[in-house]
């Protein structure tokens, strides 16, 4: 794979554009709110608390939002499209690190059963992610004109092993979202674009360690503001769609189209393959349905 620099010069102009971003308050969604006011966007930035720094721009305003909250996301969506009358960018950021050992039950104090392990990581950075995609679905197609991007924040560690199996599994689950949702919006000639980055070693709030720190260890890692210029691209590069960006020392490759190309192969090395089977069979099954309804 070929990694390429991003520049903020890469990112096209975001003028007249109304852009939301949850998990705006610090770390890449604060970088990302800079950078989209920097390049023109009106930003609207949804978070639990308002930004650690001060932002003073006519453009920006802060939603405070719980992002598991299904009505908080109404409330925000509905809001921002009355006022604006569009929404033209939704980057669905807002997530936490681990908050359960699934090998270490607890027992209740009161009774003694055990305790069913906090399922809050995937609320967050899973549930709550998928909720925001539908809501920016559904005020994109009502707008004139229809459309709009959506990026999530996924990570490295939705490409390989982890043992933080709530933080793991939900990152993965975000590819996931990706992989799905940007096949449904391409496959329906929605005017939609979904795409993704994957950060590695970021230097936030969720990685306390300073960049002094990360060096001696031997670890390359990045500034948040390295992993907006990602996050910008593909905010308004028309080209790209169903794409997830992995960032590394301020340094990007996609990895969706050459993974998905190595599986295909390896599913099957000649005839139809999975997906055109599957396109085949849902076909069968959609007429089935339809048939008997």
């Amino acid at each position: 794979m070929s990694y390429f620099s991003i520049s903020i010069d890469d990112a096209c102009s975001m003028d007249g554009k109304i852009a939301i971003v949850t998990g705006g308050s610090s770390g890449i969604g604060l970088a990302t709110v800079q950078l989209f006011l920097a390049r023109g966007a009106t930003v609207i930035s949804a978070d639990l608390q308002p930004p650690v720094v001060a932002i003073d721009s006519s453009s920006f305003s802060y939603f405070p939002l719980d992002v598991t909250s299904w009505t908080s996301l109404c409330k925000l969506f509905e809001q921002i499209y009355t006022a604006h009358g569009r929404i033209d960018i939704v980057y669905a950021n807002a997530g936490i690190y681990s908050r359960t050992d699934l090998f270490d039950l607890k027992h209740n104090e009161n009774d003694g059963t055990l305790q069913e392990p906090s399922k809050f990581t995937f609320q967050v950075n899973l549930f709550s992610v998928a909720n925001q995609i539908s809501l920016a679905a559904h005020y994109m197609m009502w707008q004139s004109p229809k459309g709009g991007n959506i990026i999530l924040t996924a990570s490295s560690t939705g490409y390989v092993r982890w043992e933080e199996a709530d933080y793991a599994s939900s990152k993965h689950g975000v590819i996931g979202l990706l992989r799905s949702t940007s096949m449904h919006a391409k496959s329906s000639a929605l005017p939609i674009r979904i795409n993704a980055v994957a950060p590695s070693w970021t230097r936030t709030g969720l990685v306390t360690l300073s960049e002094g720190e990360f060096q001696k260890l031997g670890v390359e890692s990045q500034a948040p503001e390295e992993v907006a210029r990602g996050v910008a691209l593909p905010a308004t590069d028309e080209e790209r769609s169903g794409q997830c960006l992995y960032i590394r020392g301020g340094q990007a490759t996609e990895l969706e189209e050459p993974m998905h190309a190595e599986m295909l192969k390896r599913f099957r090395l000649s005839g139809l393959g999975e997906e055109a089977e599957r396109v085949k069979v849902m076909d069968v099954l959609m007429q089935k349905a339809v048939a008997q309804a």
